[in-house]
């Protein structure tokens, strides 16, 4: 790492460290293969704007309007994303972030594996409930399509 003249700030440069070199789990990149698995046929509604070995996002393209202190518009929003941490694989969901009427009837074997507003962890394929993950991902994706996000294609 090099430090640039016109901040303290350290800059990557592109070296090889010890956190770029580590493998990732072979239990973590089926999981991964998994969940993404579970995404793949809705790529037709959405804009995939990640798809590398470790990360895989799901996003709208519609246009709207942020109303904060300074109003500006913005090109889509996070429908669904895995990735690959360093003890675990993250899934998100947005719809369960944005509609709590999703988080508050989720299946009980999903409950324990949110660990925040759309967050679920998975250290181990045998936790992955397939089929009720697939319903919420078609119960945020009906949502989605209500507030007019996506098109019925």
């Amino acid at each position: 790492m090099k430090i640039s003249r016109a901040s303290t700030i350290p800059v990557f440069r592109g070296k090889r460290t010890k956190q770029n070199l580590r493998e990732t789990p072979l239990a973590f990149e089926q999981l991964y293969e998994r969940l993404t698995g579970l995404l793949k046929p809705y790529e037709k509604y959405f804009e995939v704007r990640a798809n590398t070995s470790t990360e895989y996002e799901l996003w709208t393209t519609h246009i709207f309007r942020i109303t904060n202190n300074r109003a500006r518009y913005q090109k889509g929003a996070l429908f669904a994303a895995v990735v690959i941490r360093k003890t675990f694989v993250t899934f998100f969901l947005y719809p369960v972030y944005l509609f709590p009427d999703l988080k508050n009837n989720m299946n009980e074997r999903l409950k324990p594996l949110l660990t925040s507003g759309s967050c679920f962890h998975f250290k181990k394929n045998e936790e992955l409930p397939l089929s009720e993950l697939n319903d919420l991902i078609d119960e945020g994706l009906k949502l989605y399509k209500e507030q007019g996000w996506i098109n019925s294609r």
